[in-house]
């Protein structure tokens, strides 16, 4: 488990059950005929997912210390973005969620960076 001091509001990298549950998707959604794969898209995504398992990338948590909407707004808006992706999709939607996750995540981090280099300068 990632409980370091580092991670009480974000994890580095992305949580093994977050990429367990994309790749179980994507498979589900191979099978059920709603997507289809080629052998090299495949290899990549092994490849990228077990890269973000190890990634610098801080990908936000759920650990709610309130249910202010302002300090969780972010939270907030990617659950409803999530159910809106179940509602209209269904399960087979598992990956397209966990890709917004990681985009998310990165546009987080992006602005942290932008916003923290121009506090230094």
């Amino acid at each position: 488990f990632k409980i370091d001091e580092e991670q009480k509001e974000s994890f580095i990298g992305i949580p093994t059950h977050a990429r367990a549950i994309a790749v179980g998707s994507l498979a589900w959604a191979v099978e059920a005929g709603s997507l289809t794969l080629s052998p090299s898209v495949i290899l990549t995504i092994g490849v990228v997912g077990a890269w973000l398992l190890i990634s610098p990338i801080k990908m936000f948590s759920f650990k709610f210390k309130s249910f202010a909407v302002g300090e969780n707004a972010v939270r907030f808006g990617f659950l409803a973005m999530a159910l809106t992706c179940l509602i209209v999709g269904g399960l087979s939607t598992l990956w397209v969620i966990i890709l917004l996750y990681i985009l998310t995540s990165l546009i987080l981090q992006l602005t942290s960076t932008i916003k923290n280099g121009k506090k230094r300068a």
